[in-house]
C-alpha cells in the first residue's frame, strides 16, 4: 500500500535504540501467525541490521520487502514503538472521535459520510505526522511515516485516503 526505499528501511531499524528487543517481540507477538518464514525472515532481518554491512541488509530487504512488507512495518514498530505511540496517540486523542463520524466501515469497506470533513480531518493528521517525525529527527522517512499511520489508521480507512489522494 505504502512505497518506501530500502534504504529508508535499513537506516530507520538501525537507528532503533534496541533493534534486538524490537525482533523479539515481533517473534513473541506476531510471527506465529506468518509461520516459520516469518520468524526466519524476522532472525535473518535482525542478523543483516546489526551486521557492519549496511550492503548485505540492503540486499536483504530489497529481496524481501514485496513478501515481507507487512512484517517489516510490525517490526518497524516495535523498534521505534515509543515514537509511534506518542505521535500515533496525539492524532487519535485530538482527531478520533470527529473522524469516525465521517465514515462507516463494514471491516472491508469504507462509505464516507462527510467527505469534505474526512479529507481535512486525514490531511490535518497526515501533517501533523510528518511535523512530529521531523522534530523526531526522521523527516524522510516514509517508512516511519507508513508505519505511524498504519497504528493511527484501519486498513480500509487507509486505503479511502489514498484513493483520494490524501496520504
Amino acid at each position: 500500500m505504502f512505497s518506501f526505499s530500502s534504504e529508508d528501511v535499513v537506516g530507520t531499524l538501525k537507528k532503533s535504540p534496541n533493534i534486538n528487543s524490537a525482533i523479539k517481540n515481533f517473534l513473541k507477538r506476531q510471527a506465529a501467525q506468518g509461520g516459520e518464514s516469518s520468524a526466519r525472515f524476522a532472525k535473518d532481518l535482525r542478523d543483516k541490521i546489526l551486521s557492519k554491512q549496511d550492503s548485505s541488509a540492503l540486499l536483504f530487504v530489497d529481496k524481501n520487502v514485496e513478501k515481507f512488507a507487512p512484517h517489516l512495518l510490525a517490526i518497524g514498530a516495535y523498534a521505534h514503538a515509543e515514537l509511534v505511540d506518542s505521535v500515533a496517540g496525539k492524532i487519535v486523542t485530538k482527531y478520533a472521535d470527529d473522524f469516525n463520524a465521517t465514515y462507516s466501515s463494514n471491516g472491508e469497506e469504507v462509505t464516507i459520510t462527510n467527505q469534505d470533513k474526512f479529507n481535512t480531518i486525514m490531511t490535518n493528521a497526515a501533517s501533523e505526522i510528518d511535523a512530529d517525525l521531523k522534530t523526531g529527527g526522521f523527516e524522510d522517512s516514509q517508512f516511519l511515516r507508513a508505519i505511524v499511520l498504519n497504528a493511527i489508521f484501519e486498513q480500509p480507512v487507509l486505503k479511502a485516503g489514498l484513493d483520494e489522494g490524501i496520504l
